[in-house]
């Protein structure tokens, strides 16, 4: 039998200085909680030096080819690399252990895994329950912590499977967002693979990992959500780079399949809370009354259908003609009171205007397209109203990177407001820019930031549309960025 060694490794792929305060201090905390344990931090460079040395450039480039937006994603093949090669304890950062190690792993013990507690009023309804595990009582195995011997039979399974999944990764196959990051390295390939072979004696498995002190989050929601360490849930993009002709494909079925298996989902899950209720409802009112013929039910659910299909129409119309009149009126929004505005291109009466009514004091230009009188006659009237003009050429059609946009967000920050932003329209690139002014200079909530990118300015987020890159530029800076 292999002995698991005294070492705790430990992934966080943007760095130790981009943890918040409070996980840099879980992580001492647990390293003070085991003196005897030698502590390991990899970020994005050691793990692909780390990789090279002892897997070969076959298996780097296979790293490489998970998409860098899925973190989570890359740091799962490490783990599994590591704790093979090396053995020891893997931990999440936001995970913690309130007791010593050595007190939590047997003596006699090769492989240590735990369930979720996840049965009918356990702390974890529900969790880590997929269709792929159905068989498994209580679902997947976590694998925010590896606990394991080096030369691990059952983590030689499990780097195996998940490099399978990678050479051979389809959206429509394995997903893309939180779904693709379970099925292609997260618990779900990691369950199929070690359930493949059987446990011999050695192995240790833990109904629920609170009996042992382990502890999957050991820093409030704020604390997350300044991480931003689930994020990718919300991707769109695939887990792994695809070739152009698999591109081409994903992007058919991301914008013709995606949104009604989503769709079917959310109808799903609806439809199962709407049947609770109305079970309880009947339950406790103990309804006597014969129900409703089948031809009754029937009409009344058509009678709904048609309603709410009138309604998302006019909603559609409605949000259609806002956009039209705003385009032939300027698009001139308030974000931020005395701080932040955004329009359409202006023209000496409208920054006069502005001037007048707002005190602007810096004009941000987004516009790319060649300088006509448009911008000669934009120039003379900041010139004239003491307005600094500044040019930040932008292609509403072409992502940003997240340095990009960091940059972005540094100069906004240095620019004397109240500040005006705009583009040709006022929507596309002007709402990506002001998003990312009220994310990272602003502070507000995602969500807020976010519906600067939202129909109500004339964006509309539609994937394989030309404008859609602003959106995901957006997402993608959001997700990645620090602030």
């Amino acid at each position: 039998m292999r002995k698991i060694p005294r070492v705790i490794h430990q992934v966080y792929t943007a760095g130790w200085q981009r943890l918040p305060e409070e996980i840099r201090a879980l992580t001492e905390q647990l390293r003070n909680l085991n003196p005897d344990y030698e502590y390991r931090f990899y970020d994005e460079p050691a793990i692909l030096a780390w990789i090279e040395t002892h897997f070969g450039q076959d298996m780097l480039a296979l790293y490489q080819r998970i998409n860098p937006e899925y973190g989570a994603a890359r740091a799962d093949l490490f783990r599994y690399l590591v704790i093979y090669q090396e053995g020891g304890v893997y931990l999440d950062v936001k995970s913690f252990c309130s007791r010593p190690l050595d007190e939590v792993i047997p003596a006699d013990c090769e492989l240590m895994l735990f369930h979720w507690d996840n049965q009918p009023g356990g702390q974890d309804h529900k969790k880590g329950l997929h269709k792929e595990l159905a068989e498994l009582p209580h679902g997947e195995y976590q694998q925010w912590n590896v606990i394991a011997a080096p030369r691990s039979p059952w983590l030689r399974e499990v780097i195996d499977e998940v490099t399978s999944r990678i050479k051979n990764y389809q959206p429509a196959k394995y997903g893309i967002g939180m779904k693709g990051v379970l099925s292609t390295t997260g618990p779900i390939a990691f369950t199929l693979a070690i359930r493949r072979i059987p446990f011999s004696k050695h192995v240790h498995v833990v109904r629920d990992h609170r009996t042992v002190g382990l502890k999957y989050c050991g820093v409030d929601s704020s604390v997350l959500k300044r991480f931003k360490k689930s994020a990718y849930a919300r991707l769109k993009t695939p887990v792994v780079t695809l070739s152009e002709r698999d591109h081409a494909r994903y992007q058919l079925w991301l914008f013709f399949v995606f949104p009604f298996k989503r769709l079917h989902k959310n109808i799903v899950n609806e439809t199962d809370i709407a049947l609770k209720k109305t079970s309880r409802l009947l339950s406790d009112r103990r309804v006597n009354r014969a129900p409703k013929g089948r031809k009754g039910w029937v009409g009344a659910f058509r009678r709904t259908g048609k309603r709410l299909g009138l309604l998302v129409a006019a909603v559609l119309a409605l949000t259609g003609l806002h956009a039209g009149y705003e385009q032939l009126t300027g698009n001139f929004h308030e974000v931020i009171e005395g701080e932040l505005y955004r329009s359409a291109q202006p023209d000496a009466t409208d920054i006069a205007e502005y001037s007048e009514r707002y005190h602007i004091r810096t004009i941000l230009n987004l516009r790319d397209e060649p300088r006509g009188d448009w911008y000669e006659q934009e120039k003379a009237s900041a010139d004239v109203h003491g307005i600094q003009l500044v040019d930040y050429p932008l292609s509403s059609s072409k992502e940003i990177s997240v340095r990009e946009a960091e940059k972005l967000a540094e100069l906004m920050k240095t620019l004397p407001r109240p500040l005006l932003i705009h583009c040709d329209h006022g929507a596309n690139r002007t709402g990506l820019v002001s998003a990312i002014y009220l994310d990272a200079v602003a502070q507000t909530s995602d969500l807020i930031a976010q519906l600067q990118l939202s129909p109500w300015y004339g964006h509309f987020p539609i994937p394989v549309m030309g404008r859609y890159a602003m959106y995901s530029s957006y997402k993608r800076f959001q997700i990645m960025s620090p602030y």
